[in-house]
Formats: structure tokens, C-alpha cells, sequence
């Protein structure tokens, strides 16, 4: 005799979850937006529902669920979490620590809608065009700056100061390889991003300390202070 199986209680059913993504999609069809990734998750954060429609790059299946999953775990959608960590950019590692990489606080790709003609970017903050979106000015051409201007943003892989040498180099060599991967740089590409790599101390510290020279004269100016 078989076993009797007791049904589960679920908070969002299969059949709901794929009309919600069936509604998205004929949304996305009807204003004539590029092909769309949407994953539709549960109260727990599983994911119950997942459609891809042609034309989608290999990794929108990771980048909507992380999307999916920051909205319900911060309880508000990504727009709201992108404008209020703007100006936390640790916090927002720390988030996607904490997810085990489940945290993507952002809307979707601007380079697609900006290369349909749906959006204009008037400016990037490198000091150069980005060679994936060549047409679009740096913002010293936009704002007609005299001297070249550059923002970006950046995360330091610190050790202790007594870490053997060839540990640090074991891990340097390893943060290379992840950041230089086929998929990284995909990834990073799919979002009109890139990575800047200063592997070593040496060349990480000097590039710490040029961007704080930098950057101190304007945090001074402006009278800020970081609280604690």
C-alpha cells in the first residue's frame, strides 16, 4: 500500500504565481519593452514560479531572483531600496553577504532601455566613455568640465596585518580569477558595469589613497561627518 503523502500549506500557489508572470509579460509585450526574466517567490523566499522568455541572456534566471528576493526580504521593491542605499553602498554588501549573494538592490539594465530609445543617459562617471555604451558622454563632457571627473564604486578585501604572505597571495590570486571569469565579466557587463582590479597591497592601497585624496577636500567642504 502506498504511502499517503500530507499536502503542504503553501502561501502562494503555482497556478497564481505563473499568472502574475503571465501578466507581467503581456504588460511587457504590450509597451513593446525587451524580453523579460520574472520570478515569482513565496513568503519563505522560494521561488514558486520562473519565466524566461527568448532572447534572454543565460544569468536573468540568478538576476531576477535576486531582484525577487531583496524586494521581499527588505519589504519594498527594488526602486524604493536603490534610492534609500544609495548613499550606503556597505550596507548594501553587507545585505548581499547576509543573502549568501541573493541582493540585487536595483532596477533592471538601463543600457537596453537606453540603446531602444526609451531612456537617454546623458552621462557616465568614468573618466572615459564606457566601450559598451560608446555614445554616451562622460559626465565632464555633459557638464562641460575642464578636467576629466570619475565616481565609481569599490569594495577593499582587507586581511590582518600578520597573514602570512602566502595566504594573502592564495586569496589575491583567487579574487582575480572570480573577478576576471567568464561570467563575472558577463554578469558585470549585463548591468552596464565593469571591474577595475588593484590585486596586492601595494596596489590597492594606492589606489585607497587616491581616492582619498580625492575625494576629502569635497566631504570637507561639505561639512560631513561619518556617524557611528
Amino acid at each position: 500500500m502506498a504511502e499517503q503523502l500530507i499536502p503542504l500549506h503553501s502561501s502562494l500557489r503555482q497556478a497564481t504565481a505563473s499568472q502574475i508572470i503571465d501578466e507581467a509579460l503581456r504588460l511587457r509585450q504590450q509597451h513593446g519593452l525587451l524580453p523579460l526574466a520574472v520570478m515569482v517567490l513565496d513568503a519563505g523566499g522560494n521561488p514558486v514560479c520562473f519565466k524566461r522568455e527568448d532572447g534572454c541572456g543565460v544569468m536573468r534566471h540568478d538576476i531576477a531572483l535576486g531582484k525577487a528576493y531583496a524586494a521581499l526580504g527588505m519589504g519594498m521593491a527594488t526602486r524604493q531600496i536603490r534610492d534609500r542605499l544609495a548613499d550606503r553602498p556597505r550596507f548594501q554588501a553587507a545585505l548581499a553577504a547576509t543573502s549568501q549573494g541573493r541582493f540585487i538592490p536595483t532596477l533592471g539594465g538601463m543600457l537596453p532601455l537606453h540603446k531602444s530609445g526609451r531612456m537617454r543617459l546623458v552621462g557616465v562617471t568614468t573618466a572615459k566613455r564606457s566601450a559598451m555604451a560608446p555614445d554616451i558622454p562622460t559626465e565632464a563632457e555633459s557638464a562641460g568640465l575642464s578636467a576629466p571627473f570619475e565616481a565609481m564604486l569599490w569594495n577593499v578585501v582587507a586581511l590582518p596585518h600578520k597573514t602570512p604572505a602566502a595566504v594573502a597571495k592564495l586569496l589575491a590570486d583567487a579574487s582575480q580569477r572570480a573577478m576576471t571569469s567568464t561570467d563575472m565579466v558577463a554578469r558585470l557587463a549585463e548591468q552596464g558595469m565593469f571591474a577595475d582590479l588593484h590585486i596586492g597591497d601595494v596596489a590597492a592601497s594606492a589606489d585607497v589613497k587616491a581616492e582619498a585624496a580625492k575625494w576629502t577636500p569635497v566631504v570637507n567642504k561639505l561639512g560631513a561627518a561619518i556617524k557611528q
